[in-house]
């Protein structure tokens, strides 16, 4: 299971890097700003390369019994909650519950 793991990272890794070294082709390019399929491509892998939204104002939801009792960003909910924020962050990461039964997640759009 932890092999298949780390091929799978090593394989997104590498998609990663072609999609990188792509985009530095295209910047250097002459036609970088004038050519229509090229400002299309660049936009494209840009999208996929990089979340436009700042981690830091992400909207995290707060379940209890399959309701969501309290939605903000990390810091509201550590305020709220009285959890440090790498507790959070591990709560968020593993879907786990916290003493009280709470479940965190990030909100969907």
């Amino acid at each position: 299971m932890r092999h298949r793991k780390n091929i799978e990272k090593k394989l997104r890794r590498k998609v990663r890097l072609e999609k990188l070294y792509r985009l530095e082709q295209l910047s250097k390019r002459a036609d970088f700003d004038t050519n229509p399929a090229v400002i299309i491509e660049r936009d494209a892998l840009r999208k996929e390369l990089w979340r436009a939204e700042n981690p830091n104002n992400r909207i995290v939801e707060v379940i209890y019994k399959d309701e969501v009792i309290y939605q903000g960003t990390k810091i509201n909910i550590c305020n709220k909650c009285k959890k440090t924020r790498g507790n959070i962050n591990s709560l968020i990461r593993t879907g786990g519950r916290d003493d009280q039964g709470r479940t965190y997640r990030f909100k969907e759009s």
